[in-house]
């Protein structure tokens, strides 16, 4: 009885390889199409009554397949093995689990299709938070600002920032503190990297605090500078389009350039563009941000912006597929 047992469990799983077997569904078709046509041929009927008996025969099979052998089908794992398995998703103790999927976001963008949108970001956020092995505080991811090490006892500490300034409600708790020169946010990320010296520093967290606000200041001025379209603009990769509006328009008024349509009032007083000898400090900022903002100012063209790069001639250029499968390179 153990003999035959195993007989039919190996027959079983030879049966269920076949039936995962790609080409085991075109196969399977096919031979619905030659049944259907071995039935017309020895069914002495009109031809109008064998094409019917035909189509007949053909959909019964074809619906057999699709109700009971492709659900074994496993989809997902073919899908996997076509365009390649997404990475795991890691969360370290003491990190935010919105930050966590953000920086997974972005990595897995580089391979696959951007998943950072607004159904799908969303859905990995509920999924991983109705775990009740993390704990969420929030639901926006903020901006990762890499200020350096502290090298202690041989021991190198990195401080990488987690910026709250990319979110609207959030940056509202950061208040001032040390005559203006920091804020209460900087020095709770302070705080917690003196934690990880041992022995304590004397006045450790007030000078890794003003560390910290003299390399988020140096960040912002260097913001026009970079490349990415979020950082110019100080947000996320999660920003809603509204938001994305509202940004622009704030940076825009706070240098001072009066354009349309983020101007308060069209007064003709500062038409655009600009004569080239007006190209000060002020306007190239604001204009970096009509630039930054007009790559991902529609649905169509953000997908473009956040779609993954392609080193072209040793990194000088970029290449990016199109939605026809034309390779585009841009700088």
């Amino acid at each position: 009885c153990q003999g035959r047992n195993l007989k039919l469990l190996s027959h079983r799983i030879i049966l269920l390889q076949s039936i995962k077997n790609p080409f085991f569904g075109p196969l399977i078709l096919i031979l619905a199409l030659m049944a259907s046509f071995s039935v017309t041929r020895f069914h002495k009927c009109r031809l109008e009554k064998n094409l019917l008996i035909a189509l007949f025969v053909f959909c019964a099979i074809s619906f057999a397949y699709a109700q009971w052998i492709e659900p074994l089908d496993m989809l997902d794992e073919a899908m996997f093995a076509f365009e390649g398995k997404l990475p795991d998703l890691y969360i370290y103790e003491g990190d935010e689990p919105v930050d966590a999927i953000m920086n997974w976001v972005k990595e897995t963008s580089k391979e696959h299709h951007p998943l950072a949108r607004e159904p799908i970001h969303w859905q990995l956020i509920d999924e991983v938070c109705r775990s009740t092995r993390v704990n969420c505080t929030r639901t926006r991811a903020w901006e990762p600002i890499d200020m350096g090490e502290i090298k202690f006892f041989h021991q190198s500490h990195k401080i990488i920032y987690m910026n709250p300034g990319v979110d609207p409600i959030a940056r509202k708790s950061c208040v001032p503190i040390l005559e203006g020169k920091a804020d209460s946010c900087l020095r709770e990320k302070a705080a917690e990297v003196c934690t990880r010296l041992v022995p304590p520093l004397n006045s450790c967290v007030n000078e890794i605090t003003l560390h910290m606000a003299n390399q988020l200041e140096k960040f912002d001025e260097r913001r026009g500078d970079h490349k990415s379209t979020y950082t110019k603009l100080g947000l996320e990769m999660d920003v809603s389009f509204s938001e994305l509006f509202k940004k622009t328009a704030y940076i825009m008024r706070k240098h001072g350039v009066n354009f349309p349509p983020y101007a308060r009032v069209d007064n003709g007083t500062d038409p655009y563009p600009r004569p080239l000898y007006t190209h000060d400090r002020n306007y190239l900022r604001a204009w970096g941000a009509y630039d930054a903002y007009m790559k991902v100012n529609d649905p169509e063209s953000r997908e473009w912006n956040d779609k993954p790069c392609t080193p072209m001639f040793n990194g000088a250029l970029c290449g990016k597929t199109d939605k026809d499968g034309n390779m585009k390179i841009e700088m």
